[in-house]
């Protein structure tokens, strides 16, 4: 179950590490252009005013993370016709030099994940929105705003599951007696992936708002019930044997889940989710 909570966090994770190793471009988005200052920070001198749709170059990503007029960002520091300073990050949107529009496309959708997913909406109209209190579904339902899952597949090079009721580019989030499988390939590239940003200290500056505000209770919910089902075999394949039985008799029925809305309720963890 926690392998769900790393795949989930991998739409974020992956263009990361090179994210941060590249040599960027920006384009500015701000209608009313973006002020270049000495430092980070709304009280410091002017240098030069870029106006809307510029293109700059990206120097550093690693400034201050401030919040202006309720849009959180960290200052990035620029150069724009042979001037260098600071502007607030959010209205850049950044791009690496010289890559395939793939490879752009999928860094730009990254990046306004990184900075805009408290703003997503409920992409999936038959999924009530408990985000960020609910499950992995709407979670996903949420990231389909930034990239779903056939733009993540199309990415990448190798397929994200090995069997089940997926395809290779479609979820199918409705299957009645089957669930996907994934591929064991695609986890170990997103651990690969993975370990060395959590050494990277502007990558855990700029996830741990993020992971804290929507990410880290379901996380956390995942990661107890794990322990909860390793530590009682005997209810864990009791558990096991019932729902496999209720795909094979009943899949076209609604299994009921209602009864582990206070699961962790009488256990240790049970400060960790109220259902």
């Amino acid at each position: 179950m926690r392998i769900k909570v790393i795949i989930v966090f991998s739409l974020f994770m992956l263009g990361f590490v090179r994210l941060m190793s590249e040599s960027l471009s920006g384009r500015i988005t701000a209608n009313s252009g973006l002020t270049l200052r000495e430092r980070p920070g709304k009280e410091y001198p002017k240098v030069s005013i870029i106006p809307w749709d510029a293109q700059v170059e990206v120097l550093d990503t690693s400034g201050p993370i401030e919040i202006i007029k309720g849009k959180k960002s960290p200052w990035f520091k620029l150069s724009y016709q042979g001037k260098e300073g600071w502007a607030f990050g959010y209205y850049i949107t950044t791009f690496p030099n010289q890559k395939s529009s793939l490879e752009e496309d999928f860094r730009i959708r990254l990046y306004s994940a990184w900075l805009k997913l408290g703003e997503s909406k409920n992409h999936c109209s038959d999924t009530f929105d408990y985000f960020p209190d609910g499950g992995m579904r709407i979670f996903y339902c949420h990231i389909k705003e930034f990239m779903d899952y056939e733009f993540l597949s199309r990415y990448l090079t190798i397929p994200i599951f090995k069997s089940g009721p997926h395809s290779r580019f479609a979820l199918n989030l409705n299957a009645t007696h089957d669930f996907g499988h994934y591929n064991p390939e695609f986890v170990l590239h997103i651990r690969k992936l993975f370990l060395p940003a959590l050494k990277n200290p502007f990558f855990l500056r700029m996830s741990t708002s993020i992971y804290n505000q929507y990410i880290k209770k379901l996380a956390e919910t995942f990661e107890v019930t794990y322990k909860v089902l390793e530590s009682n075999p005997s209810y864990k394949k009791g558990e096991l044997d019932a729902y496999t039985s209720h795909l094979q008799t009943s899949p076209g029925a609604n299994f009921d889940y209602e009864k582990y809305y206070y699961f962790l309720s009488k256990t240790k963890y049970a400060n960790v989710y109220d259902g």
